[in-house]
Formats: C-alpha cells, sequence, structure tokens
C-alpha cells in the first residue's frame, strides 16, 4: 500500500507517492505546474483511504512515462542533458524532499552543470510528475491526448488474431500499461541489476499467470 508512483486522486487533486516508511509519505500534486514534495502521517493517508476520501487512480501520463523520445531528436537530447543531471541526485531519498536538504543538493548540481534553479526546479517536477523515470523527462504532452492518442480497448484485443501459438491475447488497458512500467522499473531498468528474464517472470508473477513446473524423470 501507497508504493511510489502509485496515484491517487484526493479532493480536486491528483497526487503520485514519491516515498514512504512505516511513519510518513512523501508526495507531488501532478498538475500543479509549481508543486513541490509534500509530507503527510501515513496514518492520515490510511484514514482518508478507509473513508474513500482518497482513491487509487490509473496514471494520466502513463504513455510519458513507457514512451522514450526518438532516438537523435532534440527531444532525446533534452531528456539527457537532465537526466544526467538530475540522476544521482532523485536517489537521494528522503533528504530531496525536504527543502533543506534538497536546497543543498542542488546547489553542486547547479555549479556541476551550470544550470539555474528555475532549470533544476523544471526538471526534478517531470520526473515527479510524470513517472519518476528518465522518460518523465521528456515531458512529452502529445502522448496525453489528441493525435497519436492511445486506443481504447474495452472487450476485445487489438492486433491480428494469434496463427501459430496457442492462447488468446488481452485488451492492452491502462491498468496492464500500469502494470508493465512497474515491473519495467523496478526489475529491468534498476542499473541492470536484474536481466530480461527475471523481469519478464516478475511480470507474470504480477499479471497472475499461473506457472508450470517442469519434472523432470
Amino acid at each position: 500500500m501507497f508504493m511510489p508512483n502509485d496515484v491517487y486522486q484526493w479532493d480536486t487533486q491528483r497526487i503520485r507517492i514519491l516515498w514512504s516508511n512505516p511513519q510518513v509519505i512523501y508526495w507531488i500534486n501532478i498538475d500543479d505546474e509549481r508543486a513541490l514534495p509534500q509530507v503527510t502521517l501515513k496514518s492520515q493517508f490510511e484514514h482518508l483511504l478507509a473513508r474513500a476520501d482518497l482513491k487509487v487512480i490509473n496514471d494520466p501520463y502513463v504513455n510519458i512515462s513507457m514512451s522514450a523520445p526518438k532516438a537523435g531528436s532534440k527531444s532525446e537530447e533534452v531528456q539527457q542533458k537532465a537526466w544526467i543531471a538530475i540522476k544521482d541526485m532523485v536517489k537521494s531519498e528522503p533528504g530531496i524532499y525536504e527543502r533543506k536538504a534538497r536546497g543543498l543538493l542542488m546547489c553542486k548540481i547547479m555549479e556541476e552543470n551550470k544550470v539555474t534553479k528555475q532549470t533544476l526546479y523544471r526538471w526534478l517536477r517531470k520526473y515527479w510528475q510524470f513517472g519518476m523515470c528518465a522518460n518523465s523527462l521528456s515531458g512529452r504532452y502529445d502522448l496525453c491526448g489528441g493525435r497519436g492518442k492511445p486506443k481504447t480497448f474495452k472487450g476485445k484485443r487489438n492486433g491480428p488474431i494469434r496463427t501459430r501459438n496457442q492462447g488468446e491475447g488481452v485488451p492492452i488497458t491502462d491498468q496492464v500499461k500500469s502494470l508493465f512500467r512497474v515491473v519495467i522499473q523496478k526489475s529491468y531498468l534498476n542499473e541492470n541489476k536484474y536481466d530480461f528474464d527475471y523481469a519478464y517472470n516478475q511480470l507474470l508473477i504480477a499479471y497472475g499467470a499461473a506457472f508450470f513446473k517442469v519434472v523432470v524423470a
């Protein structure tokens, strides 16, 4: 419960969980262009959840975090520059979410990368609001709606019918996309700690797929 990257509706605002421990939860409003991390007692969040004043929702920016910019594009160049600057900084949890500690970290990064405080805050907000991964830094709003908006498949899957392999496909819903994103970030893009096969197995487990034991005679 209250895992990093979970998104909730809280009254009129949508929030993303940034970090939590048994005592407190750090979160950010994902729609406020001037938002900063906030801290709330975990017990308060549990109370709000029990009263249904806090409701888990689909991540509205999952298409951004799951879509890398085109190789060699200006968007990729901007993304890489931002990621190089903040990748170590954002790992300093929970200090990065506290104003004083964040200020000290920012001074070092601004000096090393020759960027302004405004630019650094813009990068941090993108990272926190759009999915807490490198792709979040592209801030590709075009993936959220309008032309190229993902199709919705409620009762059927998209794509051709299988002709070679057994089984049936499933619709790629927002829940499935979110599941892919979480597994990829935690089990594959974790500084190459795990290989692809491990990440794939974690996805199957998360999806509730059945595993079959192989018995060797």
